[in-house]
């Protein structure tokens, strides 16, 4: 703001309508200043640039803080989940439905694991032998073998 050059404004002089009385000691003071107008520029400037630099860091902090507070709500929120989570009555539920789960998917793959999928995989491997080329053709043997091994 102080750097940029500025016209040298005019002097005006405004003639009032009804007469103004000025005291003498007011009068005296407005003339023996030793301020120009040039410093008085520099004064306005300067108490600009600190208004200016006093609002921004005003506005600076208030962000800050808002960010701060949603921050803080938003680690809350899920430092909550995570304890949840991670309770000790949770992992063990987790744990037990986990092996219950595994003991399933063991218990189906065992049975099928007998004749039927032995035959219906020898089945398919003469089909493919006899075939050779043209793997389209033992369609319906690979289809018997998904179903009685899954």
């Amino acid at each position: 703001m102080g750097f940029f050059s500025r016209q040298p404004t005019e002097t005006k002089v405004f003639t009032p309508s009804s007469p103004v009385n000025i005291s003498p000691g007011l009068l005296s003071q407005l003339v023996s200043t030793k301020e120009t107008d040039f410093t008085r520029q520099q004064l306005n400037d300067k108490f600009l640039e600190e208004k200016v630099a006093q609002r921004y860091a005003q506005r600076e902090e208030e962000t800050l803080k808002k960010f701060e507070v949603k921050l803080n709500g938003a680690l809350l929120k899920d430092g909550g989940a995570d304890e949840q989570e991670l309770s000790s009555a949770a992992v063990r539920q987790k744990v037990a439905s986990l092996t219950e789960r595994l003991a399933q998917l063991e218990t189906r793959t065992k049975p099928k694991a007998n004749k039927e999928v032995a035959d219906a995989r020898s089945q398919v491997t003469q089909c493919l032998v006899a075939n050779e080329g043209r793997p389209l053709n033992c369609y319906e043997e690979i289809e018997r073998f998904k179903k009685v091994a899954l």
